[in-house]
């Protein structure tokens, strides 16, 4: 595992040999203590801590690489942290000649490589069922409001590169403008999710995030996710207390 200044300054490391469970945690704790981390001040009795990047996303990829991982390669498993994204590297290739685009459309039979690992992680509930792995990081992905991460073959192993959402020199890694107002119109076109929350305010501005949520199929914890990411960036803004308020576009 690496923290990078660049590709060729690295600021960090460390390497982890140890038991395949401990790993996870292990794993875990040293991207966490290598992204940013905000704490959204949103007028509700507890604050919401937002991290770079969904942690249970990131623990889903890792679960998947010690899950999924050739133990017969010399290679190593490597993480690689970069101030905007995070590449996973993992000896082996997927099994059964399964396409990229198969993983990502879910049109394939999940085959794992070790089963018993598999097996034991399924029965200690760290994962659901075989073969959900990648939709779920995709979905938790978007819902958090970023890029799709970029799985790819390469020699001798598989990648997943996950962004977040200010790119290098500060540019928006959705292509967006950077002004303001030009970075909102663009969102609400390409961001349908956004888009229907300030259709419902606009409908409602006393509407609930249960309310909220409900109507967009999203979780109440991804749905504060956003809605605190318009208030942010001055879309919409909160007026009065959190029971008695109302929301207005801003």
């Amino acid at each position: 595992m690496g923290h990078f200044a660049s590709e060729t300054v690295i600021k960090d490391d460390v390497t982890t040999s140890n038991d395949i469970l401990s790993q996870v945690d292990e794993v875990m704790s040293f991207v966490m203590k290598h992204i940013n981390k905000e704490i959204i001040i949103s007028g509700q009795p507890e604050n919401t801590e937002h991290w770079q990047y969904p942690l249970e996303g990131i623990r889903e990829i890792v679960l998947n690489m010690i899950i999924h991982r050739d133990y017969t390669s010399p290679a190593d498993s490597i993480v690689k942290v970069f101030s905007d994204h995070i590449l996973f590297y993992n000896p082996g290739n997927l099994p059964n000649n399964i396409t990229i685009g198969q993983l990502l459309s879910n049109t394939y039979v999940s085959t794992p490589r070790n089963r018993q690992i598999a097996k034991i992680t399924k029965e200690m509930g760290w994962i659901e069922k075989y073969g959900t792995g990648i939709k779920r990081v995709l979905d938790i992905f978007r819902d958090y409001g970023l890029l799709q991460p970029r799985f790819e073959l390469i020699p001798g192993g598989f990648a997943v590169t996950v962004f977040s959402e200010i790119g290098q020199n500060g540019k928006q890694k959705t292509d967006l403008k950077t002004d303001l107002k030009t970075n909102l119109k663009t969102n609400l076109k390409t961001d349908n999710i956004d888009g229907k929350i300030i259709s419902l305010i606009t409908e409602n501005k006393h509407i609930t995030i249960l309310e909220i949520a409900n109507n967009i199929n999203l979780s109440v914890s991804g749905t504060k996710l956003r809605i605190n990411r318009l208030r942010n960036n001055g879309s919409i803004a909160r007026v009065g207390s959190a029971k008695g308020g109302h929301w207005e576009i801003s």
